[in-house]
């Protein structure tokens, strides 16, 4: 499974309004995300739920009506975490409106895998009141010990879609174990607990077919640092996506999960001379490729697709006729 490589999380109004009109110029491929778990006051959840749904649906539509919207511009909501009173009514208020305009709902603070069931239940039931009549893909946050404990079972979930690292909150439930300079680089990258868990978390996704999405960088200043902390997310852990709080963290990230133009380049070329002898063995620029290969240079074709980067027109032709 491929996705667009940056989720930018966005809690009011204007910070989605903010973040349509980066996806409107076209620049970068990015799916959306409207907060109701971070970004609401208490006691307007459901207000906030309310609107953030509103939003979202008058989002679809318009794109819909628009034959220069983006090729990909997802959706998605956050709820509430299944141990709260609030996450059921997330879905009483914003389901009848924005059900049809999502594309996934990511759920907090997984504990049990019985909590995992019963939201997908209930998931799937406000989906058939919408009149949606298509599954509901679930995106689990992985930030508790007990989830970590569970992540293979979570990852096999026929509606989970996508594991994130919420390292934040993972940190803050192991009680000063881990220091709170793990937060950011480089000890997120180093300490021996967190990079067991993100080991893990990639495993799991990679053995069930899903997407391993890496936590927030906390530095909404030196998008440097942001660059820097997604680049190595991507090649020394294997993450495919992260996460943005804030619009400027979009390029950065998009751009540090992205193949460099060498190595692009050079599986569109094996590739297509794949395709002619017919995946038998062929020798190119004097080093020899064969089926395991192929599949390895395939991976950053579809990423790039995913990214919606340009390729060869022949490999358009060949690999992605419609």
């Amino acid at each position: 499974m491929f996705l667009p490589a940056c989720e930018h999380f966005a809690g009011s109004e204007r910070f989605l309004e903010k973040a349509f009109s980066i996806q409107d110029a076209g620049t970068y491929t990015f799916d959306v995300t409207a907060d109701l778990e971070d970004g609401a006051a208490i006691g307007n959840e459901q207000a906030h739920a309310k609107r953030m749904a509103e939003i979202l649906s008058d989002r679809a539509s318009d794109l819909l009506r628009r034959s220069g919207a983006p090729k990909r511009a997802a959706l998605g909501l956050r709820i509430h975490d299944a141990e709260s009173s609030q996450w059921e009514k997330d879905l009483q208020v914003a389901m009848p409106i924005a059900a049809k305009a999502l594309s996934y709902i990511t759920v907090p603070k997984l504990r049990r895998l019985e909590d995992l069931h019963r939201v997908a239940r209930a998931v799937d039931w406000h989906c058939r009141q919408a009149g949606r009549d298509t599954p509901m893909p679930l995106h689990v946050l992985i930030e508790t010990p007990s989830a970590l404990h569970l992540v293979g079972e979570i990852a096999e979930h026929p509606s989970v879609e996508v594991l994130d690292f919420g390292l934040l909150d993972f940190i803050s439930e192991h009680a000063g174990i881990i220091p709170a300079d793990a937060m950011r680089s480089p000890l997120q990258f180093e300490h021996h607990l967190l990079v067991a868990a993100k080991v893990a978390l990639v495993q799991a996704a990679c053995r069930s077919g899903k997407v391993a999405s890496h936590n927030i960088c906390v530095d909404v200043r030196s998008m440097e640092v942001v660059f820097a902390d997604a680049r190595r997310a991507y090649t020394s852990f294997g993450f495919q996506r992260m996460w943005s709080i804030h619009p400027d963290q979009i390029a950065p990230i998009v751009r540090a999960f992205a193949p460099d133009f060498e190595s692009l380049a050079l599986a569109q070329a094996v590739l297509l001379q794949g395709h002619e002898a017919s995946w038998g063995p062929i020798r190119h620029q004097d080093t020899l490729h064969d089926r395991a290969s192929y599949r390895l240079l395939w991976t950053l074709v579809q990423q790039a697709r995913a990214q919606e980067l340009p390729l060869e027109p022949e490999v358009i032709a060949a690999f992605f006729p419609n």
